[in-house]
């Protein structure tokens, strides 16, 4: 199911023009590890998945798709739209399949015009406005079907992060790999040659999984 909830400012378009990509968040999980509705916990005076909607409404993506499952009518009672955004809710219904899941629903409802899609965690809230548009600057210049963000870790490793950008030629390939709970991790290591990788400077952003995530983020 589908809930259509859009607002945009037709002035603010004709300005800037927008990202020919679909915004996927990733809102649907289950908190388990948290102990309670991670996503509605108060964060610097708004919920935390608010500061994901908000980050990725300002880098202009022609439209976003936002998946809930768990507390969906809460998480959906406590959003605020951008003003300058088109924002589409999808139900994932079978949320507590895990993540893989609520991919397939976000995937599947990535408008047929848009050229790919970008794949965000609701429980990432420090990805900079700025860095999702140089990193979707990149793949649409490029030619390979995916493109994600590493950071190095403290033994040089290569740390995978978010958002995951995936050429509309890919998402028919990912929806089919998908299952239960395996999500693009698990397919990239399948499809090395699907990816580019852009490494980023500074600490990976973290998810908040926990309550000493949230600690740590405070």
């Amino acid at each position: 199911m589908t809930d259509k909830i859009t607002i945009a400012d037709e002035d603010c378009q004709q300005c800037f023009p927008l990202l020919p990509l679909t915004a996927v968040i990733l809102a649907a999980g289950c908190s388990q590890r948290m102990g309670r509705a991670k996503l509605l916990i108060p964060l610097q005076g708004r919920p935390l998945f608010q500061h994901v909607v908000d980050q990725v409404a300002e880098a202009r993506f022609r439209e976003i798709v936002l998946v809930v499952g768990s507390e969906a009518d809460a998480v959906l009672g406590a959003l605020e739209i951008p003003r300058n955004s088109n924002l589409r809710v999808v139900r994932n219904e079978e949320f507590a399949q895990g993540q893989g899941s609520s991919l397939r629903r976000g995937l599947l409802a990535v408008d047929a015009a848009s050229q790919g899609a970008a794949i965000f965690l609701g429980d990432q809230p420090g990805i900079a406005p700025a860095l999702i548009d140089e990193l979707a600057a990149q793949f649409i210049s490029g030619t390979t079907p995916a493109l994600r963000p590493v950071y190095l870790g403290e033994g040089g490793e290569k740390v995978p992060s978010h958002p995951v950008f995936l050429r509309k030629s890919v998402v028919h390939k990912v929806l089919d790999e998908i299952e239960g709970d395996r999500g693009l991790r698990g397919i990239f290591a399948d499809h090395p040659d699907w990816l580019c990788e852009v490494t980023c400077a500074g600490s990976v952003p973290k998810d908040i999984d926990t309550p000493e995530d949230l600690e740590a983020y405070s």
